[in-house]
């Protein structure tokens, strides 16, 4: 049976993970999207792991094709998610 201060712990890191979650949809939403819309394409959140601290998304549009979506998921959207919400935060498509 958990204890009172386990279930605290787990309310906490849950709220946590939300509240990160939420950064993450705003970061794409608002400093991702806009550069990547410029050239026809964007990103949508598909996954988030807190434990692994692993976003998952699916590249839209041009992006979905383009022979340097590599870079743009890690030297863009993963960089941008580090600058903004935690510099352990690993990006991958799904």
């Amino acid at each position: 049976m958990d204890s009172d201060s386990d279930k605290t712990k787990k309310n906490v890191n849950l709220d946590s993970a939300m509240e990160t979650l939420d950064k993450i949809r705003d970061v794409l939403e608002h400093e991702v999207n806009l550069q990547l819309a410029e050239h026809g394409g964007g990103v949508e959140l598909a996954s988030y792991c807190p434990h692994s601290r692993t976003v998952g998304i699916k590249l839209l549009g041009e992006c979905d094709g383009c022979p340097k979506k590599g870079l743009t998921i890690e030297q863009f959207i993963q960089e941008t998610l580090r600058e903004f919400i935690a510099e352990d935060i690993t990006v991958q498509e799904v």
